[in-house]
Order: structure tokens, then sequence, then C-alpha cells
């Protein structure tokens, strides 16, 4: 890099845009202020360390383009939830609620009003905000219901990822949402715990609980296997929907 281009930008104090950015590689939203000053003091970006007195620029990013800690608390006041579909919606921003306030008018109009959240790579619906992101059926059992307990997570009752509705979220233990699970791509049979065993032709049911594999035997139909796995699912309380 040449000039000015080569030296780390200081960025504008307020928490929620302490970013260090090059104003040569200024990322979309962010801009320039008119500061300039020496650089001596600015931990170069060239990497044998050099420094110059060549003038710098002050870069300012906006809260979507800057990580920054943010609670999820905060998130939900910058949301509207429909009960009806279970999804969420952006509220119109506020001055006080950006840094740059030349792209308040921008934003509303591009997001006010529009369903938030996009699917993640598992799935599950997530809100992004100051570069971090947020389960959606979280936020909206802490809107419902308050803090989610330490140590419980939001469970979707019919598998749906998407279906945020009040009904379809409960809260459980790691170990009752593992009991609530779909069934995986990989599977082969089409039920959980059931495998064909091509050297010996039968079909192998077990089950797993509290970490602990228990086997159920060796069947020679599906239907005998599924029948011994349902059941065993029954007696360690299982939820009706797991593996759907």
């Amino acid at each position: 890099m040449r000039g000015q281009n080569r030296h780390l930008m200081t960025a504008c104090q307020p928490v929620h845009c302490a970013s260090i950015v090059s104003a040569g590689v200024l990322a979309r939203g962010h801009r320039r202020s008119g500061a300039e000053g020496p650089a001596q003091n600015l931990k170069p970006l060239h990497p044998k360390g050099r420094t110059s007195n060549r003038p710098f620029f002050i870069a300012v990013a906006t809260r979507s383009e800057v990580k920054m800690k943010i609670s999820s608390s905060y998130v939900v006041s910058l949301l509207r939830y429909d009960p009806a579909d279970g999804a969420m919606y952006w509220r119109p921003r506020q001055s006080h609620q950006v840094n740059c306030p030349e792209m308040l008018d921008n934003w509303n109009r591009r997001y006010a009003g529009k369903r938030a959240g996009s699917s993640n790579s598992d799935g599950y619906e997530v809100i992004r905000v100051g570069g971090n992101q947020f389960r959606t059926n979280r936020l909206v059992w802490e809107l419902l219901h308050g803090p989610i307990p330490d140590g419980m997570q939001i469970d979707h009752v019919n598998g749906d990822r998407r279906d945020n509705r009040a009904a379809n979220l409960r809260a459980v233990t790691i170990t009752e949402n593992n009991r609530n699970m779909r069934l995986s791509h990989r599977n082969t049979s089409g039920l959980h715990g059931v495998v064909f065993l091509h050297r010996y032709n039968r079909f192998q049911a077990h089950i797993v609980v509290d970490r602990k594999h228990i086997y159920l035997g060796y069947h020679k139909t599906l239907i005998d296997a599924a029948a011994v796995r349902k059941s065993a699912e029954f007696r360690h309380g299982f939820h009706p929907n797991h593996g759907r």
C-alpha cells in the first residue's frame, strides 16, 4: 500500500463505533471525517512496521459494520414481535440508536417494518446486530418470558427451526432438547436408533440415555425394531416428536 493507506486509521470513540479501519479500504457504510493528524503515534499496517509523517484520516463506521458488545435485551428493543407468524420485524430506529445520524433515514427506508433475520447453516433463524448474531427463538422467548435461565435451551416443539410462534417454543435442558431431535440426513433406516446390519441380516435397535448406549436387540423386520425403539423412548421420557 502507498501513502496514508498503509497506516492504521484511528476510529471514533463511542463504543458502538470503536473500529480500527484503514481509510484506503473503508468497508461499505463507513465514511471519512475531515480530521487529519500526524501518524507517528499510530500502529502501522506496513509489515515492516514503518511509520511516517503523512496525514491520516479518522474513519467512522456505522453500527451495522462494527462488532460490539450488545445485550440480547437491547436487540429485543429494536424489534416488534408478531405472535401470528412468530416473526420479528425491525422497528424504526431513533437518532440515539445510530452512531451516524446521516444514515438514519436511509436505514429506516430500507429496513423499518421488514422482517428481521435469515437462516444460518444449521437452519436456525438468526438476527444480526453490530456484527453479532442472535437466534430468533431465544429473542422471542426473552421478549415473552424474560431472561433465559443459565443452562437452558429454547426448543422448537415441532422441529421447524424457523417457526418461532410462542406455542412452538419451550425452555428445556440440554438432555431434554436431545430427546426432541430431528432425524439426521445421514440416517438410512428412517428411524432414530435403528440400523440394518448386513452381516447379520437383521435390524439392530439401540437408544442413548444420559450418554449411555442401551442396546435393544436384533430384529428380523424394521417394524419390530421400530416398536422396540419407540417403547424405549416412551419409558425414558423422549418427546413424541423425536425423530420426525
